[in-house]
């Protein structure tokens, strides 16, 4: 923590115990000897594992994972997904981190694997988390797959599609709306794990450390920091995690500078912009959110979605619902399926290049978290219908004509 408590690496799901009475709810987080790590030669050998592999699974950066020595990782072969440059005619190069590539749909994956490997160490049966939809759905998996229990509290709003997938991986599932103090219940009282975001009352310090390894690789897939990171942000766990990744490979040895860091959110739900406009350092309230990019729609964030912005010089920027809608149709003309949270990133790095904000040398790096194949209701927007069903072959060959004339 800033204010320098140190604690040891165990079950510490409360807000800092020297903060919180001062006001400052503030999750404890891992730190590494930098310096040991460093003249090991951590570094090298990450850029060899990477040129050799090709970073097939974010594990190949577990010195700077929070799993004790010895112990295996819950992993369903998650990370190493691919950096896509979008074709445009510039100024910049903006690529997308396509995190639909991992096994469950979602960067969630990166969080829970690093989650649930620490809580299965540490001798935990049961885990529980709240969700949109993503969270759950990986949190589920992982439990199915190292044996533990898993409950998920899910937002009436979610899709029917992860609900089913939720069960499908063996777990308990309850839809409501407030969701608190039934998480703080089995977390104080009946010894659930909480494998939830960065954010008190109930929080786990371990799970965002997998989001450092978006950081990690993005560096050595380009050869080099990005200019900027755009990521979708809500509670802010995506934004600071990678922050956090950058600033590690500094310290291990990597050349800078740093990249900008900027939180992305829906015109109609934007308390993160809203924050960073007014110099705030605690997060204010959005009052009844309306998008339909509704993994970034909660009323509120973390106080940690803001200091990467401020660290880094870097923003926070909305965007309208139609621009997501039409950054999904962009995303998916290079073959990748964003849900439209996904597509947020993207739709302002394309207006931070129509306005002349990007240099011709600049990389940024688009977050585009999760796939659309798990929101159906909203993949429609994004497309003109090119469908036929007639069993007539002449209304058939008459159609393909339409679009395909000799």
């Amino acid at each position: 923590m800033t204010c320098g408590t140190e604690k040891p690496l165990e079950g510490f799901f409360a807000p800092c115990p020297v903060c919180a009475p001062k006001g400052r709810m503030r999750t404890m987080e891992p730190v590494y000897d930098y310096e040991g790590l460093r003249a090991n030669g951590t570094f090298a050998a990450w850029q060899k594992r990477c040129a050799d592999n090709h970073v097939p699974n974010l594990w190949v950066f577990r010195e700077m994972l929070p799993l004790p020595d010895g112990a295996d990782p819950v992993t369903l072969v998650e990370g190493g997904t691919p950096l896509v440059l979008l074709p445009t005619k510039g100024p910049g190069r903006i690529w997308i981190k396509d995190e639909t590539r991992n096994p469950t749909g979602s960067f969630k994956d990166r969080f829970q694997t690093v989650s649930i490997s620490w809580a299965h160490a540490a001798g935990h049966k049961k885990c529980v988390s709240t969700t949109t939809g993503n969270h759950g759905t990986s949190m589920a998996a992982y439990a199915a797959k190292c044996g533990m229990k898993g409950l998920v509290f899910c937002d009436p709003d979610s899709p029917e599609i992860h609900r089913r997938l939720i069960q499908l991986f063996g777990s308990w599932l309850a839809v409501l709306k407030n969701r608190k103090q039934l998480l703080e219940w089995l977390v104080r009282e009946r010894g659930w794990y909480p494998s939830t975001g960065f954010t008190p009352p109930v929080s786990t310090p371990y799970g965002i450390e997998g989001y450092k390894t978006l950081g990690y690789e993005a560096f050595f897939q380009l050869g080099r920091m990005p200019s900027r990171v755009l990521a979708p942000v809500s509670v802010g766990d995506v934004l600071y995690g990678p922050w956090k990744g950058f600033q590690e490979l500094e310290k291990l040895g990597a050349n800078g500078p740093l990249p900008r860091m900027y939180a992305i959110q829906s015109a109609g739900c934007d308390p993160v912009v809203q924050g960073f406009r007014a110099g705030a350092r605690e997060m204010p309230v959005h009052p009844n959110p309306q998008t339909i990019a509704i993994s970034i729609g909660d009323a509120t964030g973390g106080w940690h979605a803001l200091s990467p912005i401020y660290e880094s010089n870097g923003g926070a920027e909305t965007v309208t619902d139609a621009e997501i809608v039409r950054a999904m149709g962009t995303i998916g003309a290079v073959g990748i399926a964003a849900e439209p949270a996904s597509a947020a990133p993207v739709a302002a790095a394309l207006n931070q290049q129509k306005r002349g904000e990007l240099g011709q040398d600049e990389d940024v790096v688009c977050i585009v978290t999760g796939s659309s194949a798990k929101w159906p209701d909203t993949l429609p927007l994004a497309y003109t219908p090119r469908a036929l069903i007639d069993e007539n072959p002449a209304s058939v060959r008459a159609w393909i004509q339409s679009f395909d004339p000799e």
